[in-house]
């Protein structure tokens, strides 16, 4: 398969040598180390970086350099380096220092390890910079100090096309560990055990002693793995949610696999799997079986969930609407040949619910618990009102969250009372069981049960909507139901229960279609730890709130102002607890990282 991002990113032969325009060339000289600064800048429309060179992989470099100095720094492969999708950004929040490359603008900024001493006559000259990503891509910029040139600044700016002169000494990526000046050395780390994710490392604790969760290669182990161990962490919880893929048709689910932080893999509604690998979104789909799947409205292919066990066996399950319209939940295996190629032959199917009559309210979530077993959400069968009254009939499998082992294929039915639980999710820290179910007109609800979950909820559903009396609207079965921790109200309720006030309890925003997310607990961002995602697919905020007490939701927040709007269908967590989300419209899917 072969890996690509976008048109303006990468492309398939990889440009070598490359001489280009400089839009800035900048070096503050200083005796204090905090206040020296080098700066690179370029605009040509075709800067971008080969397929070949991915940077989270192999890393960069830039050598600045001259008669009188010269000055070599690495950029590490691994967590500090961030596809938004039309290019690739490198930020330290330790060094401060950055690199750009993609959408025709090459930017380096360097704040940390800048030991190039400026010529005391202030007759810089001519300087050099070539910036290089993994072993072939690498960009010529010089310029001379037009602007400035005197022992404390060196400044160029807007200067032509201009081949570099040969450098001094060697500086790439893949030949060295060391930045060097004519003057000091500073050792960058690139080995397993120093603390710092880089290359093909899943995890750096700092040592390489296995039985951490981080073994002696620096790979995760599967007994409580070390998924956090040295990932950068940010202060704070300003976020930004950045795109990793494009191009989507009908993007609806998000997941990972337990053991493996290098992929996220991406639902689409009509019946492939895509896969997005260190940033990269790969040109093949994981799966495809538009054959098998009814596509549109609500049906199509929903979601999937990797076996616990998934490195070893292999196993992955997703859940589908068939040709006939009934809800599937089937096995397939990935390729031992090949790790982004799935099996479509070797699908077995665990359970077929029929689902007469309707197209809608399928439900469609698949997610595995913290005891080990599979748990799925079906819808309540569709039309309005429950008409089959499935939801409170324990005979029905439709309305319910299902509990399957997989190892015997039993099914149970676990909790009642659903209507239409699109997605759901456990905290992975506490094992909290959080559903979004989505409202017949009136109120859209999230719905909680603290760890351990225990089997027999009902969550009401048609009883009731929300808090509220739905059949019949006043006296209705009240008694055993478990009420949502908040709700919010339908954007077309129009009965006197929908007052200004009644719909600000928890928030002011309406909506049509509740979107559950997860609990963040992801390792770049630790003050974040706690917050449940949230969103509405008709009404493009994004909220979260921390915490339950006295059965309801806490401190909730609007996050739109951060995240943006989008068309979200799903949230999804990758194996270090990172979080995404989905944008129905646009195509697109989006990581939520520090802002």
């Amino acid at each position: 398969m072969v890996m690509v991002l976008s048109s303006l990113l990468l492309s398939n032969v990889p440009v070598r040598g490359e001489d280009v325009g400089t839009k800035r060339l900048l070096i503050k000289d200083n005796a204090d180390p905090s206040k020296r600064l080098v700066q690179v800048g370029s605009g040509d429309a075709g800067l971008q970086v080969s397929e070949a060179d991915d940077p989270a992989t192999n890393g960069a470099s830039v050598h600045v350099y001259s008669t009188t100095d010269d000055l070599c720094v690495l950029f590490e492969p691994g967590a500090n380096w961030q596809n938004t999708g039309t290019k690739w950004k490198y930020k330290n929040t330790v060094t401060k220092n950055r690199v750009l490359i993609g959408d025709g603008k090459l930017k380096v900024k360097l704040k940390s390890d800048v030991t190039y001493t400026l010529a005391d006559d202030g007759s810089q000259g001519t300087v050099n910079a070539q910036v290089q990503f993994g072993a072939g891509t690498r960009y010529c910029l010089q310029c001379t100090g037009n602007s400035r040139d005197d022992a404390s600044k060196f400044l160029g700016k807007e200067c032509p096309v201009t081949a570099c002169d040969s450098e001094p000494s060697a500086c790439n990526p893949s030949n060295t560990t060391t930045s060097t000046s004519s003057t000091t050395s500073t050792t960058v780390p690139s080995t397993c055990g120093n603390g710092t994710i880089e290359g093909s490392e899943e995890c750096d604790d700092g040592g390489t002693s296995p039985g951490d969760g981080c073994d002696a290669t620096c790979q995760l182990e599967s007994m409580n793995p070390a998924v956090c161990a040295g990932v950068p962490t940010v202060a704070g919880t300003n976020l930004d949610a950045v795109p990793i893929a494009s191009g989507l048709e009908a993007p609806v689910h998000i997941a990972a696999a337990r053991l493996d932080p290098s992929r996220v893999f991406i639902v689409e509604q009509p019946g492939r799997i895509q896969i997005v690998r260190n940033g990269v979104q790969l040109g093949t789909p994981f799966l495809a079986i538009e054959g098998i799947v009814l596509y549109g409205g609500e049906q199509g292919l929903l979601s999937v969930a990797f076996d616990p066990d998934y490195e070893t066996n292999r196993f992955f399950y997703v859940y589908y609407v068939n040709n006939a319209g009934n809800l599937v939940i089937s096995r397939f295996e990935a390729n031992p040949g090949n790790p982004d190629d799935a099996l479509e032959a070797s699908e077995h199917i665990i359970t077929t619910i029929a689902h007469p009559g309707q197209t809608n309210h399928n439900g469609g979530n698949l997610n595995f618990g913290p005891d080990g077993f599979l748990y799925a959400a079906t819808g309540d069968g569709g039309g309005g009102g429950d008409p089959s009254d499935n939801a409170q009939n324990d005979a029905s499998r439709l309305g319910k969250l299902l509990q399957i082992d997989v190892d015997t294929d039993t099914v149970t039915n676990w909790a009642k009372g659903l209507r239409n639980p699109f997605r759901f999710s456990f905290d992975r820290a506490s094992g909290d069981l959080y559903i979004g179910d989505v409202g017949q007109g009136s109120w859209e609800e999230i719905d909680y049960d603290p760890a351990p979950v225990t089997a027999g909820t009902n969550y009401g559903w048609d009883d009731m909507e929300g808090r509220h009396c739905f059949e019949p609207a006043v006296g209705c079965l009240t008694a055993g139901r478990t009420l949502p921790v908040l709700e919010y109200c339908n954007s077309g309720c129009g009965s006197a229960a929908c007052s200004v006030a009644a719909c600000s309890v928890f928030q002011p925003e309406k909506g049509q279609a509740v979107i559950g997310g997860f609990v963040y607990r992801g390792c770049a961002l630790p003050d974040l730890h706690g917050e449940y995602f949230y969103s509405d697919t008709y009404d493009t905020w994004i909220h979260t709130f921390t915490g339950v007490s006295g059965g309801d939701a806490q401190n909730v927040l609007d996050r739109s102002g951060q995240l943006g709007s989008h068309t979200v269908t799903s949230f999804g967590e990758d194996a270090r607890g990172e979080l995404y989300l989905t944008d129905y419209g646009t195509g697109e899917v989006y990581k939520i990282v520090p802002n």
